[in-house]
């Protein structure tokens, strides 16, 4: 179990907030990981991305599913970056 899912059993909140899973993430590697964040977050702490691409996957997986609201609005952020390249899915297949 990576840190990742364990932080998304853990605290179901970090489900809907890729801010609160990232600190959750780090919390886990170091309890201590304010003392020197600098050092931390150079040397040690897993990338916000990779923790998010993380929770991605286990979610379109089927687990640790963030609420409703959440999935919708990411849903929405999701196709209005697919739309905004200014192709439709037709133009594209054409």
């Amino acid at each position: 179990m990576t840190l990742v899912e364990k932080a998304l059993q853990k605290w179901p909140e970090t489900r809907n907030s890729d801010k609160k899973l990232i600190l959750a993430v780090w919390y886990l590697q170091n309890p201590d990981y304010e003392l020197d964040f600098r050092n931390f977050f150079q040397n040690k702490a897993i990338s916000p991305e990779t923790i998010r691409r993380q929770r991605q996957k286990l979610q379109e997986q089927g687990l640790y599913k963030s609420n409703e609201k959440i999935e919708q609005y990411r849903y929405e952020l999701f196709k209005n970056a697919r739309w905004s390249r200014g192709a439709t899915v037709a133009e594209d297949i054409l």
